[in-house]
């Protein structure tokens, strides 16, 4: 697993530092990658420059950018994650955003909370 975000180190720190290590590479995460601050990142979300080099990163990654399951709360995130040929994963923050029909389209899947996902659905299994 990696993360992948459109914001700066500087914010992610600040967000995540009430989590300890778990947003530390090597501890869950294989790496992070911040968009405005790596230099391999040409365009920003929908493009799918971001997730393209996250994948590329990988020590032992896919085969195929269709094996790649991409979580995102945002459309921008869905439409970047079907350009690069991964599958997303909308996860629909309600306050912010309403999804539309036209929207759907974009994403494989469709869930309100992260809770709402079931690995199994994408033949995942995480018991052992």
């Amino acid at each position: 697993m990696a993360i992948a975000t459109g914001g700066t180190k500087e914010h992610f720190t600040l967000v995540t530092e009430k989590f300890g290590d778990f947003f530390k590479p090597g501890v869950f995460f294989e790496h992070l990658i911040f968009a405005p601050d790596d230099v391999e990142v040409k365009h920003m979300k929908p493009h799918p420059d971001l997730l393209q080099v996250c994948a590329s990163r990988f020590k032992i990654g896919p085969k195929h950018t269709s094996e790649i399951l991409v979580f995102d709360d945002s459309i921008v995130g869905m439409k970047a994650a079907k350009e690069a040929n991964m599958i997303g994963v909308w996860v629909v923050d309600q306050r912010f955003h309403r999804v539309c029909e036209q929207d759907k389209k974009y994403a494989h899947l469709i869930i309100n909370s992260i809770n709402q996902f079931d690995p199994k659905e994408f033949g995942l299994d995480f018991s052992s």
